[in-house]
């Protein structure tokens, strides 16, 4: 089988959602015992697309960097956290956050070039006996105000700021970088071979996305479903709108009209402790609560993607490494069992 290296696993595990196949009668003709597929991985910033295309090339046992690389970068997430707390508790008029303002100068001025400064340890360790995280954390909805991963990194942040600290696996796919530039992957499972593009999300670079649309197979499409608990998603119609917008203009390229779309609806479980009590009606009269709103902000990604083109999708939380499992690896199985065309990258 031509993912027979993958374990026997159960499809679309936690019952986070059905798929939608709308597959192609195509040329079916037998696959040569070695092909070449691209993969466009594309979607907004803080969407989780690196850390897929991380996940993605740890299962097929590709060759990988080491975890040390990430130190620094992780070091840096955990500074803007730390950033973050201060401000919103100023904000929010927290007591005791105005006890920080000449550590939080010493944070501000600090430039992390290469071991973090012991000054810069000492304030973060005082900032963490302190009850400023919890009492922002006390109206769950305060932290899509703060980063995705910064539960995780508070939860972590002492051994963090150990000076023997050697990145894990999880705090690699907890972490955040923007993605600079296009990052390129080479992966072999079975007989395929697997050419993984991931472009930026953000929106000067996207201009650009249509220049690497050639050739394309797949186009893996991730989607954070928490845009629909932030304020920005109501007002002006901008956010709410965005990513359909950005499919559409996507889809309507002549050189994707044979190309099979997956969209990854990503922070699932985000979306489910926020959601609760939020007021999604105003999405419309009948949505009433999470289930509902997330079944509306995927439906209209969905009906993005034209008829004549195979689109599949799954809601998972891509930080729950078994959330997504082989789901997605069974997606591209039946994708290239469809018939799709192979192409020569070489």
């Amino acid at each position: 089988p031509l993912f027979s290296l993958l374990p026997s696993v159960n499809i679309f595990p936690m019952g986070s959602s059905t798929s939608t196949n709308r597959l192609r009668t195509a040329n079916s003709t037998k696959r040569p015992t070695s092909e070449t597929r691209k993969i466009l991985v594309l979607g907004c910033m803080g969407a989780g697309k690196t850390t897929l295309c991380r996940m993605l090339a740890k299962t097929a046992k590709a060759r990988m960097p080491p975890n040390r690389i990430y130190k620094h970068t992780i070091e840096n997430n955990l500074l803007d956290i730390f950033k973050a707390i201060y401000t919103l508790a100023r904000q929010y008029k927290i007591p005791g956050s105005e006890n920080f303002k000449e550590d939080m100068r010493i944070l501000v001025e600090f430039r992390h070039r290469e071991d973090l400064a012991q000054r810069a340890v000492e304030v973060m360790r005082r900032l963490l006996r302190t009850n400023l995280f919890a009492e922002l954390m006390k109206d769950k909805r305060r932290i899509l105000e703060l980063p995705y991963n910064a539960p995780y990194f508070m939860q972590n942040a002492l051994r963090i700021l150990d000076e023997k600290f050697e990145p894990n696996d999880v705090d690699i796919i907890s972490h955040y970088a923007l993605t600079v530039g296009v990052n390129f992957n080479s992966i072999e499972l079975g007989a395929v071979k697997w050419e993984l593009f991931e472009l930026p999300g953000h929106h000067i670079f996207r201009r650009c996305w249509h220049e690497y649309y050639a050739n394309t197979n797949v186009i893996i499409f991730v989607v954070d479903l928490s845009d629909i608990c932030r304020s920005a998603f109501y007002r002006g119609g901008h956010l709410q709108d965005k990513v359909r917008q950005i499919l559409l203009k996507v889809t309507m390229s002549p050189l994707l009209h044979q190309t099979s779309f997956i969209l990854l609806f990503n922070k699932k479980d985000l979306l489910e402790e926020i959601g609760q009590g939020f007021n999604f009606q105003q999405l419309g009269a009948g949505v009433k609560n999470v289930e509902a709103a997330e079944k509306w902000h995927t439906d209209q990604c969905i009906s993005a993607v034209p008829p004549t083109n195979a689109v599949y999708n799954h809601s998972m939380s891509l930080t729950k490494k078994s959330d997504m499992n082989s789901t997605l690896f069974d997606f591209l199985d039946q994708i290239f069992q469809s018939g799709v065309r192979s192409v020569d990258l070489e």
